[in-house]
């Protein structure tokens, strides 16, 4: 089969289309024999930090081998490379340097100490700062020494989506089979690999893959193996198709903002505003039929392209022709954060085939048609069982653990994840909490002071009179709540305009009258110094013991993924891996703004449990004393 990826001519050039090398020096077959890993993962670097230095406290750290894996973004120390504003960026200019013939990156070129480096890394455990602490101090690259150590180690540290990324799992040299696999927080991991698998490809990706491609084709025409000639065809067919659908949105209802902007023109007003995107979603299986691409072989071309490297060969070509021959004429540039140079247009396409190989059952793709700017126009492939990748990991691994404080209920992750694992394989092990009982008090509250509902359904949580009581509530709250008081909102942009109108009628003058005020960045970057900042402040306000009710700060913190229903709050203040240690004096009190409870339900606990429990704790000795 091999014969069908190969051209005559082009063994030379594969070298020079792929985005990194991976050089094999007579050194890495000395390395330790290959034994058992633990490959812990979890949502983010700094719980895999936090994981690291709770390792060190272990009797096992001076015997164990432990390497943490990060992005180039954390662990690059280039000043030039590591000050760009996002990831793609930074992985841009990073092989920009390595591929440069002078003036390349000072910390990459020198082997020997990238693998005295990788020595270094396993000699003791250390958390991802120490790391790059220590490439600093010997002035080699942390990111591809720990690339390095992975073989020898006996522990690794990595995020979700190095671990249930095939091909990323592949390029690191990662082997699940026959090692134990612990996953932390893993009420994140349905979410996390329905993310991971889901792909987007927009009208100006498909436009740049298929300029470049047949450019590819047209230079190399006489040179391709026939069969080549065939595969490329058929891609640049199925590119076409794309296109086609995603430049004849279907017939569709006019929708009532259309039908009020008609009206409107007729009377001779300004129409009302414009109209939507149109958006369809479909079935694998119906949109592969209405694209018209049902007559090839989808797995057959995956196979090509994962053999071929077509698309890193496509995008190495255009590296070498001028600048104005790599886009199509009259291409909207697109922002470089969200596609890097080096992840090839036709990369995308392969990722979309490749999901398009998932069973109908597993997904659906999301058509999105924008008439006011075409180049928006969208492909989204949405995975829906997130137990056909998942499964991998726990046919090859030796074991899976699956830790996290919120995983209940059991019975939906099992059905989601697990419904293909034989029952006596699964074993649930569930501990008592570490704060007693009389240290934490739940009190669902119905109304606020003056006596006005607290509706938070979507249709009445951004009414004025909701918001006011809500911050009457938590005004009260603050006077007699000492420390540090948290607020969950479900999503950044109803923080926002709580916040704001909060600041427009005097309520956030009232709570930094007592407490100072953060409110949490929505870059993630800049989440640990907030965090910081808060800690250090509540800490200084105890040490210097404040008047009753003066001390701690009050923090506004906001969560997009939170309005997903049934789900555990996903924000970065409560996971517990950020730099804050949640002490007792952190937060001494926490509000969730809930779905509103059925009448039935909410009369219920608002009278029956409520009622006592405010009147037993409404005075701030029990905070002070007790309250947690």
């Amino acid at each position: 089969m091999l014969d069908d990826y190969h051209s005559e001519g082009e063994e030379t050039s594969d070298s020079d289309s792929s985005t990194e090398t991976n050089v094999v020096t007579s050194d890495d077959e000395l390395e330790m024999p290959l034994e058992r890993k633990v490959l812990y993962c979890s949502r983010t670097h700094s719980q895999l930090t936090q994981f690291a230095g709770e390792v060190k406290c272990t009797a096992y750290a001076s015997q164990l081998r432990l390497v943490p894996l990060a992005s180039r973004r954390q662990l690059c120390i280039n000043p030039q490379v590591a000050q760009l504003s996002s990831l793609s960026r930074v992985n841009d200019a990073c092989l920009d340097l390595l591929k440069a013939k002078k003036g390349g990156c000072v910390y990459y070129s020198d082997e020997a100490g990238r693998r005295c480096m990788r020595d270094h890394i396993l000699a003791k455990v250390q958390d991802i700062e120490e790391v790059v602490s220590l490439g600093k101090k010997l002035c080699v690259c942390p990111y591809y020494a720990a690339r390095k150590a992975i073989k020898s180690a006996q522990m690794v540290l990595l995020p979700y989506q190095l671990l249930f990324h095939k091909p990323s799992r592949e390029w690191l040299g990662i082997d699940v089979k026959d090692n134990i696999v612990v996953i932390d927080e893993a009420h994140n991991l349905i979410d996390a690999i329905n993310n991971i698998h889901s792909v987007e490809l927009n009208l100006a990706q498909l436009e740049r893959a298929r300029f470049q491609l047949g450019h590819y084709l047209d230079t190399y025409s006489r040179r391709l193996n026939p069969k080549n000639i065939v595969y490329i065809k058929q891609i640049l067919f199925i590119v076409d198709a794309l296109r086609t659908t995603l430049t004849s949105p279907p017939p569709v209802a006019p929708s009532d903002c259309e039908l009020k902007s008609v009206a409107a023109s007729l009377n001779g007003l300004k129409p009302v505003n414009k109209a939507k995107p149109a958006v369809l979603l479909l079935t694998i299986n119906d949109f592969i039929f209405s694209a018209k691409i049902d007559n090839y072989n989808v797995f057959k071309l995956e196979r090509y392209f994962e053999r071929s490297k077509i698309a890193f060969k496509v995008s190495g070509f255009h590296e070498k022709v001028t600048p104005s021959a790599t886009a199509p004429p009259g291409e909207v540039s697109t922002d470089d954060d969200l596609v890097g140079r080096h992840r090839p247009a036709l990369g995308q396409v392969e990722s979309f085939l490749l999901a398009l190989s998932n069973a109908d059952r597993n997904g659906r793709v999301l058509v999105t048609y924008n008439a006011e700017t075409p180049q928006a126009s969208s492909l989204r492939f949405l995975l829906l069982n997130p137990e056909a990748h998942f499964r991998d990991v726990i046919e090859q691994a030796k074991a899976v653990v699956l830790a996290g404080g919120t995983l209940q209920p059991m019975s939906s992750l099992r059905a989601q994840l697990l419904s293909g694992a034989a029952t006596h394989t699964v074993h649930q092990l569930s501990c008592g909490h570490v704060i007693p009982p009389s240290n934490v008090v739940v009190v669902p509250l119905a109304r606020g002071p003056s006596g006005l509902p607290l509706d938070f359904t979507y249709a009445s949580r951004s009414s004025p009179d909701v918001i006011a009581e809500l911050g009457r509530t938590l005004t009260n709250l603050c006077r007699i709540v000492p420390d540090g008081v948290v607020c969950f909102f479900p999503s950044y942009k109803y923080e926002d305009a709580v916040v704001s109108a909060w600041e427009q009628t005097g309520v956030t003058n009232s709570i930094a009258a007592r407490k100072k005020i953060f409110v949490e960045p929505k870059d993630t970057t800049a989440v640990d110094v907030v965090l910081r900042q808060y800690k250090s402040c509540i800490k200084h306000s105890f040490s210097n013991k404040a008047r009753p009710g003066a001390g701690g700060e009050d923090v506004f913190s906001g969560d997009t993924f939170a309005r997903q229903r049934h789900r555990p709050l996903r924000g970065t203040l409560h996971e517990g891996g950020q730099p804050v240690h949640w002490s007792r004096h952190t937060p001494r009190a926490g509000l969730r703004r809930h779905r509103a409870y059925r009448q039935a339900v909410r009369t219920k606990l608002h009278s029956q449990q409520a009622a006592h429990l405010v009147d037993r704790r409404d005075n701030e000795s029990w905070w002070r004393g007790q309250g947690w």
